[in-house]
């Protein structure tokens, strides 16, 4: 225990080690002391691949504590920038080579070659889900969206979740200004969609 946040004797007890301060936080429906709140932190962080920190935004900063810790309350899997693949059909010959079926010249990496006998399937990054919950086999891809990125790209977002909705994935968007008007408010909305899922067996 830190020696600047000794245990008080005051009213205020943490719901997690039970011992007595004079300030504490709310995380999820808990209320914690500093100490239980930076060990939470600590063990969070350490599950996640510190490469996904590097690109990390500010709004998941701001929610990935509180969307860790309330997906192990309710008992769901949590994964941070889950990366979804899907396959394509490529040119299998080396990079800007002129197909021999007439498909032009192709970019192995990048460019798709739908109708050449050379062509093979390759796996690739489609979408990076901000949050994946997952328990059994329902799957919630949890967006926090940026007002500045989806503003124009309401089509595209549909799209995506369109896509998403066809592998079984349910989509829950939260726009930033929400985020910011009312986190405690926005954490207990998923809090509700995510129990319904659990009492009904699957979301909507």
């Amino acid at each position: 225990m830190d020696l600047y946040e000794k245990p008080l004797d005051t009213g205020l007890v943490c719901d997690l080690c039970k011992n007595k301060f004079h300030m504490l936080s709310k995380l999820g429906t808990k209320t914690i002391c500093g100490n239980c709140d930076r060990k939470i932190r600590k063990n969070i962080f350490q599950e996640i691949d510190p490469m996904k920190l590097n690109f990390i935004s500010h709004l998941e900063a701001d929610m990935l504590i509180d969307i860790f810790f309330l997906s192990e309350e309710l008992g769901w899997n949590c994964e941070f920038q889950k990366e979804i693949r899907a396959q394509s059909t490529i040119c299998a010959l080396e990079e800007y080579y002129d197909c021999p079926e007439g498909c032009g010249v192709m970019d192995g990496n990048n460019v798709e070659c739908w109708n050449c006998k050379f062509s093979h399937s390759k796996s690739y990054v489609k979408y990076i889900l901000d949050f994946a919950l997952i328990r059994g086999d329902i799957k919630i891809d949890l967006e926090l969206d940026g007002w500045h990125f989806h503003k124009d790209r309401r089509i595209e977002d549909k799209q995506r979740d369109n896509y998403m909705n066809s592998f079984g994935w349910i989509t829950y968007r939260i726009p930033s200004k929400e985020i910011f008007k009312n986190k405690n408010q926005v954490i207990e909305e998923l809090r509700k969609f995510i129990e319904k899922g659990d009492d009904d067996g699957e979301v909507s």
